[in-house]
């Protein structure tokens, strides 16, 4: 009895799983090493620019170059009208938040990457254009 009871939640398993792959791979696309994408990188190597192919799958056409590290901050004393200065930008930041946190926050996505959709990416890696098929 138990080996049956097993028998039918492995094929309930299967089915499920099965029909979650359908589904999803409907919606998934592959770059150019093969890699599933099903969306819009938010960041990729600095000046890349990338095209999705008829098929939707993501085709590097520039290939940048590594966004270069941040350099460690130096620190050095400050003077006291420097102080005096950075005070005063604090009460001035301080109150904006105060201002601004009743506002409303809007989250912005990419657009889902469609055929002949190219994506320009800035010198730190950031997206800095999409540019339509109609566009074009």
């Amino acid at each position: 009895m138990l080996r049956k009871a097993g028998g039918s939640v492995l094929l309930l398993v299967v089915l499920v799983l099965g029909t979650v792959a359908v589904f999803t791979a409907a919606q998934l696309r592959e770059d150019d090493n093969g890699q599933v994408v099903t969306r819009i990188p938010d960041q990729m190597k600095a000046g890349t620019i990338i095209e999705f192919d008829e098929n939707n799958r993501m085709k590097i056409i520039v290939e940048g170059e590594p966004v270069p590290e941040k350099k460690p901050i130096e620190k050095k004393p400050l003077s006291p009208e420097q102080k005096k200065l950075l005070e005063e930008e604090e009460r001035m930041v301080q109150k904006i938040r105060e201002e601004a946190k009743d506002l409303p926050v809007y989250h912005l996505e990419n657009p889902a990457p469609e055929p002949g959709m190219r994506v320009i990416y800035d010198g730190e890696g950031l997206i800095k254009e999409i540019i339509y098929p109609q566009d074009k």
